[in-house]
């Protein structure tokens, strides 16, 4: 019986170790693998099987140990992917709250600019750079998280009641923007030509550039480039994203 419990404890520790050995090369490209909880299980193998072949050796030592010592090498060996599973469930539910906090905090936005831009309707009163600006980003972050229908209506609503202007001078937010342009041309400059320098112009960033240009001067100086790509058929490609041709 002692040489069967030895037997039975090599072979288990061989199987754990391949167990690990697969479980890693399986997730070797994986920047999550549990690389303590595999070395800890190594050691463990290891320490476990010395002490299993030890009890196993000695004559009339109870079997309850060696088997003990069996189930836990097992248990070692599975420890990594149960670790890896843990942890990968663990980042779905906090990418899932963040998604709800993001969401929520979308929702905030629009609700209150939503009521801004009713207030600034009644008492006809526009929008500064500033704050035409920081409307301007709340709706593009909103078009982002799935709230396009919701967002691009009140930017809609907000250039027809005069609430905020295309027009109105805003300070661009990158190094080389030295001067002021007017808000249909900085968006343009900062969201539009970079993105098609590197194929990456988003449909819902080029529809929110219609939605200014409609109210826009494009007869300035540097608009030249935005009148063409304004006379462009937008070609769908891969997801959101498209060119103009």
């Amino acid at each position: 019986m002692r040489i069967a419990l030895i037997i039975v404890q090599i072979v288990v520790a061989a199987l754990s170790l391949a167990n690990i050995v697969l479980f890693s090369l399986d997730n070797l490209l994986a920047t999550n693998q549990p690389t303590t909880t595999i070395n800890i299980a190594f050691a463990a193998i290891f320490a476990l099987t010395v002490a299993g072949i030890a009890v196993g050796w000695k004559a009339g030592t109870p079997r309850a140990p060696a088997l003990l010592f069996i189930i836990l090498t097992v248990a070692a060996g599975f420890a990594p992917r149960v670790v890896a599973r843990y942890e990968a469930e663990a980042a779905v539910r906090l990418r899932a709250q963040e998604d709800r906090r993001a969401a929520q905090g979308v929702q905030d936005d629009l609700g209150r600019w939503t009521a801004e831009v009713d207030a600034r309707m009644a008492a006809h009163k526009a929008l500064t750079g500033v704050e035409a600006w920081a409307m301007l980003d709340a709706v593009r972050t909103a078009v982002l998280r799935d709230r396009g229908p919701e967002a691009i209506a009140l930017l809609q609503k907000a250039i027809e009641g005069k609430v905020l202007d295309p027009n109105t001078p805003v300070q661009g937010k990158r190094p080389v923007d030295t001067a002021p342009r007017p808000l249909f041309l900085q968006f343009y400059k900062e969201a539009i030509e970079p993105a098609q320098r590197v194929h990456a112009l988003r449909a819902s960033d080029w529809r929110l550039m219609q939605i200014l240009a409609e109210g826009a001067e494009l007869r300035h100086s540097e608009a030249a480039a935005l009148a063409a790509d304004l006379r462009k058929t937008p070609k769908p490609g891969i997801g959101d994203f498209i060119t103009l041709e």
